[in-house]
């Protein structure tokens, strides 16, 4: 049942209060006495300094839904300028508390009046009807719906005429004409007794609302009781009863007036009369009323269309709402191209929401035109999120404290720069200070924080999300959805709707689409059957001239928005006009008609803009160089309006429907397709011009606000625009580093483009701007995904600067081994700390950069050198952060190296750093890095230390994508020393964290890390599933590490699941990945290169019928995991397996045996007893009376591990290929 809220009546309480103290001044009004006193407001009598009395509006309570209403009425207000219409005079909305003043009329209401009357006249009923009837015909043509038409809302002036009070809860109505507004719905404002049924049901309200509480009034003023109690409506649908003809009670009402008010009174609006001068008009004839007093007339207006066509679709999201309010929340995207309906059919979402009842709020995205092609960005990072934090912000200051914990738990700092309102929520000031963070981890953090503060809001109401043209989303945006998608939402009550253009969807949209967690619906074009029922609704009449149908349907091919302004057109033009009631075709048959219209979507709104007043057209440019969403202040600054003019061009605007109002006073254009002929149409000459003052005016109202980092695209994009390439480039890398510290990589990228496009001649900026735009660049691009494009804009700062790169090892080994001779003699020379040096910590952060690229593309020479460049640069520095970083990444590159204790040395000297300086990231840094080189020295109980430690400074500032990264390791160090429990708990919190902020690398890794466990206990096939999911997480992303340890995984996976040929490809894979020696120096790639060589020896043994093309690939496998032993102990227990296996099908079964024992040995003395069971097994078999007591040994260290199908899988017969022929040399094949 809908619950109706706002239902008073504003009943008048004639005097002051005695418990409501009376305020000596409001604004620059002298409060008299109190007039009235209801629905959280107080109207008073006021003496303004002239000495005219006025009557001032205040808030008696700063509700959200107090302060809305007032807004609303003074927006509204401030552009009507009608007799029947109370005047505004003055507002204060700012203060406290927000009033406004309006002209005192001393009469009486219309209810006031009616209860004192001794007998019905009805001609003087019929003529204030009347009086009413053309101030709403005039508020409808402006595309105002009152919402709260009932006798105690009109005044009577002196000589009877009606005045229209009170407009807090008016609503703005348009047929689909223009793009259709997109605000919630659902929400119920009115008088119950007066109340249209589908405004009780919070369904969308148009014009036929008002007049639906008209013919209350009406039937109240004819026959003195009113139509039906409240009690009589049906609770569900707002239905009311079959009412009596009022001639019943009144003899004298003719019967063409009861036909009127029994059609003003239908359940169905699509039944009543659509226009307020057709119901005067009948009133004039029947009862001899004057004609209307002189003022301005409503213009002829379209009506929103019946929704029709979607009943599908429409039935699909309401399954969607159901299954969201029981916790199974849900993202839902909906496609179409330009003008279908999309935001038509997420408007009666909403409805459908807000009546369950779901808390609604909406977004939009925005895009920025930057002026520099191939560069366009997009909005600023989760811009279609601020109205969601501005709606917690208001219910955190309406609740106090308590609410501000519960619903933002300490994270209003994280999230204040995406809705400056934050600031003001109680209790801001008290929460501490936040880490500094960058890139993926600053990603990280806030999307984290918002899903949290999401859910939050979520557990207190049920919560809708709407966001309209995510085709124009940011890349963080982008990447909160896929987030949703997944397992965010999955408990609690939210339903995310997202719309998008199918014609100008990025590719992540249709990867956000293809998503499990996601559902996609398409809206089609109308066919001819919605075609005629849209221009039946858009009319007002049931049923429309077939040839005008067949016109238009012809005309627009099905498109809704074609409709609706071919229509316009025709009204506008008046080929289409209203006469005695009803629509007519002015001097044209139905079939000329498309011939004297454009025939062109552009056309017909060109037409339309060249049918404005001359006074009009700068503001129409104004606003279209803005943008598509404006501040209507700097709409009429820049287009020069100023008082009296500024109101009136703006009100003709919304009037003509060009631009309409959003609650905030804001304008945008009602569709996209107006502003971008609006803007191609304003001559070439006058663009930059408008744009230069475009730039100043914003910087000018926003510079130094908490929102003004919102606007550097925009400035970006005017300046650049306006021809000024200099101050262009100032926003263009403010927008890029604003974007980067939110990890919002695809806006900083296209930003520091635009930058560099048009920041060409390297003269022109210091080298060191320059070199920071490609390192950052080079951010952005490996945050993408672009790994060799990431490398190159490395390169290229460190070019700016005057460095050399580093060349590839294969072809400049010599090269690159001088320069790290000249750097280890700098090193090894002591030297005074310089100060800081700007240039050389560029060098110092570039260096870092590059040498974590070459890491993940597997280049341990070059990762080597780039890391010794690092700590020269860093060094010269003298900035703590280079220092921390080049020291640790040495340290590990050292320990790589073989260098054990001089690693040792640079990870001290790291912590030391890290300490002195108190940055607690950089401690958290160097001790993941120790940790993950304690892997390859199997120090297991080190790595878990360290790597623990790690993961809690991380979580301590906000970091969980390193949080993450540290517990993986952490997981290493558990399962290797066989704590499988331990590794499984710590990946279980990776999958977690890393669901929630839809990071597929991470989810990934703890797929193929459980799975890992999950052979180890003898569950391959679920274990092959998990590697298969991961694998289709991360295959194409450019992260060597990550897909050797995936396909060695799998490949294991798949042999003891019995799917060989499964395992093949993936070590197929994995060997092609590794073709050129490279693979990541990191103890982690055991994972990969040891399974590999595993799987492809127990292949090759087990026979294929391709042995000649396996040994070849073995023998690759096993030269890959001899070179990675070399480094790392870890390697030596499966390498010394993997050659036993190979000598025994050599027939060297004493070497063999050895290899075996040295298998043993090594597994126990680095602590690593999975190996060392495996390894007992395998020589067990190979001796049929040792075969018992070394099998008995092996099965209870597994069961102790937890562990005791693995040996059944171990030892499982597998068919035996002929032995082959003693070779001459045993290295044939193998080097064994």
């Amino acid at each position: 049942m809908t619950t109706v809220a706002a239902t008073t009546t504003h009943e008048s309480t004639p005097g002051r209060r005695p418990d409501a103290p009376l305020p000596s001044r409001i604004g620059p009004y002298r409060i008299l006495e109190t007039i009235s006193r209801g629905g959280g407001a107080v109207v008073y009598r006021a003496r303004d300094e002239s000495g005219r009395d006025v009557a001032v509006k205040a808030l008696a309570s700063l509700q959200p839904a107090n302060q809305e209403c007032l807004r609303r009425e003074i927006y509204t207000l401030a552009r009507l300028r009608h007799p029947g219409v109370v005047a505004l005079l003055a507002s204060g909305l700012g203060d406290d508390p927000p009033w406004y003043a309006m002209e005192l009329l001393d009469r009486l209401t219309l209810e006031a009046l009616w209860a004192e009357r001794a007998t019905i006249d009805a001609p003087a009923v019929a003529a204030t009807i009347c009086g009413v009837c053309d101030t709403l015909a005039f508020l409808h043509g402006e595309g105002i719906v009152h919402r709260d038409v009932k006798p105690s809302n009109i005044a009577v002036r002196d000589g009877g005429d009606p005045v229209l009070v009170d407009f807090g809860f008016v609503a703005r109505f348009a047929g689909p004409v223009g793009r259709e507004s997109l605000e919630a719905g659902g929400f119920v404002w009115g008088t119950i007794q007066y109340m249209a049924p589908e405004q009780y049901r919070g369904e969308y309200v148009d014009a036929r609302s008002d007049l639906f509480s008209l013919g209350c009034i009406l039937y109240e003023g004819l026959t003195g009781e009113r139509p039906f109690r409240p009690e009589d409506r049906d609770p569900w649908d707002g239905s009311i009863p079959t009412v009596a003809q009022p001639s019943r009670a009144n003899a004298g009402v003719p019967a063409a007036v009861d036909d009127l008010v029994l059609a003003l009174l239908a359940n169905d609006p699509g039944e009543r009369p659509g226009y307020a001068d057709d119901i005067a008009r009948v009133l004039r004839t029947c009862f001899a009323v004057a004609p209307p007093r002189e003022g301005p007339s409503g213009r002829p207006y379209l009506y929103r269309a019946r929704f029709s066509g979607r009943e599908e679709l429409l039935a699909t999201m309401e399954r969607a709402l159901d299954a969201a309010a029981s916790g199974g929340g849900h993202v839902m995207l909906v496609a179409g191209e330009s003008g279908v309906g999309k935001t038509r059919f997420a408007m009666e979402v909403t409805a459908l929401a807000a009546a369950r009842p779901f808390e609604v709020t909406i977004g939009e995205c925005l895009p920025v035109h930057s002026g520099v092609a191939g560069s366009e960005l997009r909005g600023a990072p989760l811009h279609p999120f601020a109205p969601l934090l501005c709606a917690i912000a208001d219910r955190c200051r309406h609740e106090g404290p308590e609410a501000t914990w519960a619903l933002l738990g300490g994270r209003a700092r994280v999230l204040v720069p995406y809705e400056p309102a934050l600031v003001a929520v109680p209790g801001f000031a008290a929460e501490p200070d936040i880490e500094a963070l960058d890139g993926e981890a600053a990603r990280a953090r806030v999307i984290s924080a918002l899903i949290e503060t999401l859910r939050a809001f979520a557990r207190v109401t049920p919560l809708m999300i709407v966001i309209d043209d995510v085709q124009w989303a940011d890349n963080l945006t982008l990447a909160l959805l896929s987030s949703l998608a997944g397992s965010a939402l999955r408990d609690v009550p939210v339903l995310v709707v997202a719309t998008y253009r199918t014609d100008e969807a990025p590719p992540e949209i249709a990867a956000l689409a293809a998503t499990s967690g996601v559902t996609a619906l398409d809206i089609q074009r109308l066919d001819g059957a919605g075609i005629a029922t849209m221009v039946s609704g858009m009319l007002a009449m049931p049923v429309p001239p077939a040839p005008l149908v067949e016109v238009v349907a012809r005309e627009s091919e099905g498109n809704p928005f074609f409709v609706g302004e071919y229509l316009r057109g025709a009204v506008a033009t008046a080929y289409l006009r209203r006469a005695g009631g009803r629509w007519m075709l002015s001097s044209l048959e139905w079939a000329s008609l498309a011939l004297e219209l454009p025939r062109t979507l552009r056309a017909l709104i060109t037409d339309r803009l060249d049918r404005l007043p001359p006074h009009a057209r700068p503001a129409v440019e104004a606003a279209a160089v803005l943008g598509r969403h404006v501040d209507a202040e700097l709409v009429a600054a820049l287009a020069g309006l100023d008082g009296d003019d500024r109101l009136h061009v703006l009100s003709l605007l919304v009037r003509r429907q060009i631009c309409e109002e959003a609650r905030d006073g804001s304008l945008r254009f009602t569709h996209d397709k107006l502003r971008e002929v609006a803007y191609a149409v304003i001559p070439d000459e006058r663009r930059p011009r408008l744009h230069e003052r475009a730039a100043r005016l914003i910087e000018e109202r926003y510079a130094g606000r908490p929102d003004f980092p919102s606007f550097y695209g925009a400035l970006a994009g005017h300046w650049s625009l306006a021809g000024n390439a200099e101050r262009a480039t100032v926003f263009f890398d403010l927008a890029a580093e604003h974007a980067l510290a939110a990890g919002a990589y695809g806006e900083a990228h296209a930003a520091l483009r635009a930058a560099l496009e048009l920041d060409r001649a390297p003269a022109t900026p210091p080298a060191i701007h320059r070199a920071g735009r490609f390192r950052m660049l080079s951010v952005a691009s490996f945050g993408l995904g672009h790994l060799d494009e990431s490398i190159r804009h490395g390169e290229s700062g460190l070019a700016a600067l005057g460095v050399g790169g580093v060349p590839p090892a294969p072809g400049a080994f010599r090269d690159i081994a001088a320069a790290v001779a000249k750097r280890i003699a700098f090193l090894a020379t002591p030297r005074p700390l310089r100060r800081a040096d700007e240039t050389a910590s560029e060098r110092a952060l570039i260096w870092n950069q590059l040498a974590n690229l070459f890491f993940f593309a597997g280049d341990s020479l070059r990762t080597f050198a780039a890391n010794l460049w690092a700590f020269e640069a860093a060094e010269r520095s003298g900035m703590p952060r280079p220092r921390i970083e080049a020291c640790a990444s040495l340290g590990f590159v050292l320990g790589t190296a073989r260098l054990r204790r001089a690693a040792r040395r640079y990870f001290s000297r790291a912590s030391r750093i890290a300490a002195e300086s108190g940055d607690t990231r950089g401690r958290a840094h160097v001790l993941y890095l120790d940790a993950m080189h304690c892997i390859g020295l199997a120090r297991w109980e080190e790595t878990r230390v360290l790597a623990a430690q790690a993961a809690e400074l991380f979580d301590g500032i906000g970091d969980a994508h390193e949080a993450e990264i540290a517990r993986t390791i952490c997981a290493h160090g558990h399962y290797y020393a066989g704590d499988i429990a331990g590794a499984d708990e710590q990946m279980a919190r990776v999958e977690a964290t890393a669901r929630r902020r839809a990071n597929p690398q991470h989810v990934a890794w703890a797929q193929f890390g459980r799975a890992r466990s999950l052979i180890a206990c003898g569950e391959p096939a679920a274990a092959l599933a998990l590697c298969r999911s991961a694998r289709g997480l991360i295959a194409d992303l450019p992260d060597t590490l990550s897909n050797v340890m995936l396909e060695g995984t799998l490949a294991r996976a798949a042999l003891y699941a019995g799917e060989t040929e499964a395992a093949l490809e993936a070590c197929r894979r994995l060997i092609a990945r590794i073709a050129g020696g490279e693979w990541p120096a990191t103890g982690q790639c055991i994972d990969g290169l040891g399974a590999v060589a595993d799987v492809l020896s127990a292949l090759s043994e087990a026979g294929t019928g391709v042995i000649p093309v396996l040994d070849i690939e073995t023998a690759q496998a096993v030269d890959a995991l001899r070179r990675f032993a070399r480094i790392f102990p870890i390697g030596q227990p499966v390498l010394h397996r993997v050659r036993a296996r190979l000598l025994v099908r050599a027939r060297h079964v004493r070497r063999a045996e050895r290899a075996w024992r040295r298998s043993v040995t090594a597994a126990r003395l680095l602590g690593m007893p999975i190996d060392e069971a495996l390894a007992q097994l395998e020589r067990a078999a190979l001796h049929p009376d040792a075969r018992t007591v070394g099998d008995q040994g092996a099965c209870m260290r597994l069961a102790a591990l937890g562990c005791a199908p693995l040996a059944d899988l171990v030892t499982a017969p597998r068919s035996s290929p002929p032995l082959l022929p003693q070779p001459e040399r045993p290295d044939q094949v193998f080097d064994l």
